[in-house]
C-alpha cells in the first residue's frame, strides 16, 4: 500500500512539474531595457524586448516614462515582423501605446520597438514602465496569453556610486561556451567598504571571478563557494578609493541553447556602502544579462580591401537581432617585374605600386670581393629587404649586382678598375701611356672612358692626366694613382 501511495505521489509531482514548465513556457515575457546614459543632455535608445514568446497574434501595451524624458522617436525592431504595426499617433503622449496584430501567431523574439529619448542633465534614474490591460495580449485563437512585463530605466550617473553589470550578446551554440560579464563602476564619490550580491540565472554556471582595475587599493574577499547563487562580493580598505572602471569580471559557462536571455542581477543593503568616515554612500545598481544568439554566417555590407577592414552583418536566426563583425583586410597580392636595375612591385587588386632600385659605383680593384651596390626602396615597398647578389666582383672588369623578388631579378653593372689602367687589361704599363697619348692627339682611333683617363679626378681627360701617368711610370716623382 505504501508503495502505491509513493508512486501516486511521484506521478502527481511529475504532472505538477510538467504543468509548471508548460505554464512557464507559455508566458509572453516583455521588458524595457535599463540603459546607462554616459552624460545628461544627450539622446539614448531604449529597446523593448520580447525574451519569451509562446505565440501571439495581437497585443497592445503602454509605455509610461519619467516626465523629465522627451520621447523623440519610436522605431520598429526585428521581432514580430509578420504582424501589422500601428505606431503611436502622438509622441508627446505619455504613456504611448504600442499595437501589433495578425491573423496567425508570431513566435519570434527580440526587439519589438526602440524608443529614443532626450535625457535631461540631472543625475538620477528615470523609470520606464510597461503596462497593459488584461486581455490585450492574445493568440490566434483569441485566447489570452499569460504575460510578464518588466520595467526599465534610463540612468544618468551622478554624485553617487553607480555599479552595473554588462549586457553581453553571446553565441551559445555549444555546451560549455564561456562568457565573460564585466561588473563596472562608472561613478564613485569615494568608498572604503562595500558588500553587494550577484544573482544569476540558474542556466549559467559561474566558473571564475577576477579583479579588474577599479578599487584596486581595497582588500577583496572572494566568495568562498562559486556554486552559491547569489554570491556576496566584499571589499574594504582604511581609506576611500574613488577609482572607476572594471571592478570584477565573472566568467560563466552556458549550456547550448536557442535564443534566451539570462539575467545577472545586482543587489545590496543600504548600510553596506560606506566611506572612510563611516557615512553611507548613495548607490545605484543596474543588472546585466547574457543573451544567447544563434548567428547566421552574415552578409557582407562593407567589402574588405587590401588595406582596410570590411564589415559583415550577422543576424540571429531566432530573434532577428543583428551584430556587425569585422571582415579582415585581405592584404595585397604582389606581382614583381624588373627593368634597368629597378624592381617594380604592384598589387593584382589595387593601385599599389612601389620600387626597389639597385645601383653600384665604379670601384678600385683591391684583390678582395667588391661590394659596391646599394638598394633604394620607394613608395611603400612591401617586399621586404632584398639580398644583393654579386657576380664577377673579384677581378678588374665589369661586375654585376642583382636583387630578386617574386621571381623577377633586376641588375646593375659596375666597373672594377686599377688606377692608370687606361686600356683595361688589368695592369699599368707603357701601353697605357701610349694609349692616353694617342687619345689626346686624336686620329689614332683610340677611345677610352673618361673615368679611366681622368687620373686627377677633375672631370676631364687632358695633358695633366698624361703627365701624371708618365711620372708614375718613371718613378721618383712621388706620384700615386687613386
Amino acid at each position: 500500500m505504501k508503495r502505491i501511495v509513493s508512486l501516486l505521489l511521484a506521478l502527481v509531482l511529475s504532472v505538477s512539474l510538467l504543468l509548471t514548465a508548460r505554464a512557464e513556457s507559455a508566458v509572453f515575457a516583455l521588458r524595457a531595457d535599463t540603459v546607462i546614459c554616459a552624460a545628461g543632455g544627450t539622446e539614448v535608445s531604449v529597446d523593448i524586448v520580447a525574451d519569451a514568446n509562446p505565440g501571439v497574434a495581437g497585443l497592445n501595451f503602454q509605455i509610461a516614462y519619467d516626465p523629465a524624458l522627451t520621447l523623440k522617436s519610436v522605431t520598429r525592431g526585428g521581432a514580430l515582423r509578420s504582424m501589422s504595426y500601428t505606431p503611436p499617433g502622438d509622441l508627446a503622449a505619455n504613456p504611448v501605446s504600442i499595437t501589433m496584430d495578425s491573423t496567425t501567431n508570431d513566435t519570434s523574439i527580440g526587439t519589438l520597438v526602440t524608443l529614443t529619448f532626450e535625457v535631461p542633465a540631472a543625475a538620477k534614474s528615470y523609470p520606464i514602465r510597461l503596462t497593459r490591460t488584461v486581455g490585450n495580449i492574445v493568440d490566434q485563437n483569441r485566447s489570452v496569453v499569460a504575460d510578464s512585463l518588466t520595467s526599465g530605466a534610463v540612468v544618468v550617473p551622478g554624485g553617487g556610486f553607480l555599479l552595473y553589470a554588462d549586457k553581453v550578446e553571446a553565441s551559445v551554440s555549444e555546451s560549455g561556451t564561456e562568457i565573460a560579464v564585466p561588473i563596472r563602476l562608472d561613478s564613485n564619490p569615494g568608498i572604503a567598504g562595500l558588500l553587494f550580491r550577484i544573482a544569476y540565472d540558474p542556466a549559467l554556471t559561474l566558473k571564475s571571478i577576477t579583479r579588474g582595475d577599479a578599487l584596486a587599493s581595497m582588500t577583496f574577499t572572494p566568495p568562498g563557494d562559486l556554486s552559491a547563487n547569489p554570491i556576496n562580493i566584499t571589499m574594504d580598505s582604511p581609506s576611500d578609493d574613488a577609482s572607476t572602471g572594471t571592478v570584477l569580471t565573472l566568467v560563466f559557462e552556458a549550456a547550448a541553447a536557442a535564443h534566451d536571455r539570462y539575467a545577472v542581477n545586482l543587489s545590496y543593503s543600504a548600510r553596506n556602502f560606506v566611506n572612510q568616515n563611516y557615512e553611507y554612500v548613495p548607490v545605484t545598481m543596474v543588472g546585466g544579462s547574457v543573451t544567447a544568439h544563434n548567428w547566421n554566417s552574415g552578409t557582407v555590407t562593407v567589402p574588405a580591401t587590401c588595406t582596410a577592414d570590411g564589415e559583415t552583418l550577422c543576424t540571429c536566426t531566432d530573434c532577428g537581432a543583428t551584430k556587425t563583425e569585422v571582415l579582415p583586410a585581405t592584404g595585397h597580392t604582389l606581382i614583381y617585374a624588373a627593368a634597368s636595375g629597378v624592381l617594380t612591385e604592384t598589387c593584382a587588386y589595387c593601385d599599389h605600386t612601389a620600387t626597389a632600385t639597385v645601383s653600384a659605383v665604379r670601384s678600385r680593384y683591391t684583390g678582395e670581393p667588391i661590394a659596391a651596390a646599394t638598394v633604394a626602396y620607394a613608395d611603400g615597398w612591401l617586399g621586404g629587404e632584398t639580398e644583393i647578389v654579386y657576380e664577377n666582383n673579384t677581378a678588374v672588369g665589369t661586375a654585376t649586382a642583382s636583387i630578386t623578388a617574386g621571381g623577377a631579378t633586376a641588375a646593375a653593372a659596375f666597373k672594377i678598375y686599377t688606377p692608370g689602367d687606361v686600356d683595361g687589361n688589368g695592369t699599368v704599363n707603357m701601353r697605357d701611356v701610349l694609349a692616353l697619348r694617342q687619345f689626346m692627339a686624336g686620329g689614332y682611333g683610340v677611345e677610352i672612358a673618361t673615368e679611366d683617363g681622368d687620373l686627377d679626378r677633375n672631370g676631364t681627360v687632358n695633358m695633366l692626366d698624361l703627365l701624371t701617368l708618365r711620372q708614375f711610370m718613371a718613378g721618383g716623382y712621388g706620384v700615386t694613382l687613386e
